[in-house]
């Protein structure tokens, strides 16, 4: 052994180097930086984002672009994602069965109470889009499949927050960054858990205007056959369109349409609604 050299079988961010492939790890960091990349990225830059060396992400860039994960733009000889790893998402983002489930009950939202519809999931400290309906309303909001968002100010967000406790809550939350989107955003946890709590009686959630000025969003928690949540539908309107009667309306309609899915997905109605008395008398 080689003096200094570390007898610990372990890489920088502390897992176990023989149990994961290195060249695997270094690719998918790649294709994870070309991702977040606005364009184009040439090989210095990305070397230096990584902390590799020029010809390590060459060789890699190399591979990944024989199987189109990656391509090259032929006049500036930078990178970015390929066709093949588009292809590879785009799968995931039709979400199998769950959006197949989901859309076609959906679209009555879409079509009889002109809401902007969403589908979505938890990744981590946010949400993530799995689908978007758009509406005949007065409004188009710019998202798609694939987008994140944060869940502190989305209906969708705090959705997917309800069956949690407390504590669960605020550690999901605190590992966030809770940034401003509007001037009706709540960066309070305190307040936030409060408002979960309020939710759970109701059967839905509300944004008022906290992820976008002057839109109001409406979800509820879509559950799988053992009663957990597995992901949230939310539908969004102008505020100009609310009336605080018919805000209560909607709520009923996005909560019966995520149960119509629950079922779909095999949760009984029993299950539901067991679950529901629980979440109200929390």
């Amino acid at each position: 052994m080689k003096s200094g050299q570390s007898t610990d079988n372990r890489n920088d961010d502390g897992r176990d180097a023989k149990s994961r492939s290195q060249s695997l790890d270094r690719g998918l960091r790649i294709l994870e930086t070309l991702g977040a990349t606005d364009g184009t990225i040439g090989v210095r830059d990305l070397a230096r984002e990584l902390d590799l060396s020029k010809s390590i992400v060459q060789r890699l860039l190399n591979t990944l672009s024989e199987r189109d994960f990656v391509e090259q733009e032929p006049v500036t000889r930078k990178y970015r994602i390929g066709p093949h790893a588009f292809e590879i998402g785009s799968s995931f983002m039709r979400g199998g069965s769950l959006a197949e489930v989901s859309l076609p009950e959906m679209e009555p939202m879409v079509r009889e109470y002109k809401l902007n519809s969403y589908l979505g999931i938890l990744r981590e400290h946010e949400a993530l889009y799995l689908a978007t309906l758009q509406s005949s309303g007065p409004i188009a909001i710019q998202v798609s499949p694939g987008d994140r968002i944060p869940l502190h100010t989305t209906a969708l967000g705090k959705a997917l927050l309800l069956d949690m406790s407390d504590a669960e809550i605020k550690a999901v939350l605190n590992g966030s960054d809770l940034i401003r989107r509007t001037p009706k955003t709540k960066l309070s946890v305190a307040a936030l858990v409060t408002e979960i709590r309020k939710a759970r009686k109701q059967g839905y959630t509300l944004s008022e205007g906290e992820n976008i000025i002057g839109i109001y969003s409406i979800g509820a928690p879509v559950r799988d056959s053992n009663g957990r949540i597995v992901a949230a539908i939310s539908g969004a309107l102008p505020q100009a369109m609310v009336l605080r009667g018919k805000l209560d309306q909607l709520g009923a309609v996005v909560a019966a349409t995520a149960e119509r899915i629950s079922q779909r997905l095999g949760a009984s109605r029993r299950k539901l609604a067991s679950r529901g008395h629980a979440m109200s008398s929390a």
